[in-house]
């Protein structure tokens, strides 16, 4: 088991052993993560953008996913997984 942990500088990962430093050269701050045991996947929400990291701790962004009108969103603070949803600011995807 894996512990992951969004900050200003990435994503930390713990092991149970040694921590490990995600950094990511978007100039984005990490705002927050869910992990999805059914896909094996790792999703983040960030300033402005959110999406999944892949195995290979790449950045997948899926916010050209959501409809034009609700382009322009700042800060990603939470992540939902049991329906999917993204929640920026006041908006939810």
């Amino acid at each position: 088991m894996t512990l992951f942990v969004a900050n200003n500088l990435g994503v930390l990962s713990y092991n149970g052993k040694t921590w490990d430093r995600h950094a990511f050269k978007t100039g984005k701050k990490q705002r927050s993560l869910a992990f999805d045991e059914k896909s094996n996947r790792l999703y983040f929400g960030s300033q402005g953008v959110f999406g999944y990291i892949t195995s290979n701790w790449e950045m997948v962004s899926l916010a050209d996913k959501i409809p034009p009108s609700a382009a322009g969103f700042d800060e990603v603070w939470d992540v939902f997984l049991e329906s999917v949803q993204k929640t920026v600011s006041i908006k939810i995807f």
